[in-house]
């Protein structure tokens, strides 16, 4: 119960949302593209604090009332072991009449936002995301930011997440990365 109120918006990249069970992306990506099912054991063992924590809509909102959610925008890799369980949460969250938009980044393994200066279509699929929120969090029930801010507001493109990248990385060479 935070005295702000709940959050006005959901932008999640790749969630875990069902620690009760392992989705058939656990099967098909278990080793070999960068999140492995050993590590996601790992983290879900120092997670919880028994076994039956695993089946509290906290720690697994995908077995939750989902109901009274904010809106949200769901990415998800193709070649990840959370990619189910995502796709799941989003369709519960469509199906329990909350507004969602799911992204489905084939080609992409976990983490692809964290790897925008090395490719293109990396900071395409996060520009994605991000156009998503912006479109998501305009058509919420607050009213709009003051003008004057939204002036100062620059588009996010796939292009201008390269720039950043570039003037991030320097004289880094990209070819050996």
């Amino acid at each position: 119960n935070d005295a702000a109120g709940p959050p006005d918006y959901q932008l999640l990249f790749f969630p875990v949302t069902d620690l009760s069970t392992k989705h058939r992306s656990y099967e098909l990506f278990s080793d070999g593209f960068f999140l492995t099912e050993k590590q996601m054991d790992w983290y879900r063992g120092h997670y919880l604090s028994s076994d039956e924590d695993a089946i509290n809509p906290l720690a697994s909102p995908l077995l939750g009332d989902v109901s009274s959610h904010p809106p949200a925008h769901v990415a998800v890799a193709g070649f990840d072991v959370l990619r189910d369980e995502g796709l799941a949460y989003a369709k519960l969250l469509e199906d329990a009449g909350v507004p969602v938009t799911t992204q489905l980044v084939t080609g992409h393994i976990h983490a692809f936002t964290n790897a925008t200066a090395v490719g293109h279509t990396s900071g395409q699929a996060l520009a994605e995301s991000v156009s998503a929120f912006t479109a998501g969090v305009a058509a919420d029930r607050h009213p709009p930011v003051q003008q004057h801010v939204e002036q100062r507001r620059v588009p996010v493109t796939a292009e201008r997440v390269a720039d950043l990248a570039d003037r991030q990385l320097g004289d880094v060479d990209r070819e050996g990365l």
